[in-house]
């Protein structure tokens, strides 16, 4: 293989630089020929930048994400009035969730009706130890679904 590298400089939205542990960023490597998911650690980081290596191994385009943990825990919950079309009608990050509403209750104020919503729950997971994570839903309505995605693999599908 071939190695490559780069280098991160890390900026809050007010352009101050940012002191990124590389706990707090996510990097993901990805060949776009069969989505392989690889996940990068620095190297190296001296304020604001953080320096990464890796090898190339086949001729292929890869896609390379990168993101900051803002916050310590929580994920990003959209709200929408129905199945994921047009604009969340409110953003918010949340520590816990517990979907177990009555029909009448709603996640969201914002949220126009109380029975026909969809909410997309986005995130990331870093177990420190070496832990196994459990996730399952329990599904009460006919009309109610699910899915849950890790690394693109459908792991929970309640869609039918």
């Amino acid at each position: 293989g071939v190695e490559a590298e780069f280098s991160i400089h890390v900026k809050d939205g007010e352009g101050n630089v940012r002191d990124f542990l590389n706990t707090d960023m996510f990097v993901v490597l990805e060949k776009t020929d069969d989505e392989s998911l690889t996940y990068l650690q620095a190297d190296s980081s001296t304020l604001g930048d953080l320096h990464y290596q890796f090898t190339v191994t086949s001729a292929t385009a890869y896609q390379l994400t990168a993101f900051g943990l803002a916050r310590s825990r929580g994920v990003q919950a959209s709200y929408y009035d129905d199945a994921f079309s047009g604009s969340a009608v409110e953003v918010e990050y949340v520590d816990s969730f517990d979907f177990s509403y009555s029909s009448t209750d709603k996640p969201s104020s914002s949220l126009a009706d109380a029975d026909s919503f969809s909410i997309r729950m986005e995130g990331a997971i870093r177990p420190y130890f070496g832990q196994v994570f459990t996730f399952y839903s329990v599904i009460s309505d006919t009309d109610d679904r699910v899915r849950l995605y890790i690394d693109k693999d459908e792991v929970i599908d309640y869609w039918t």
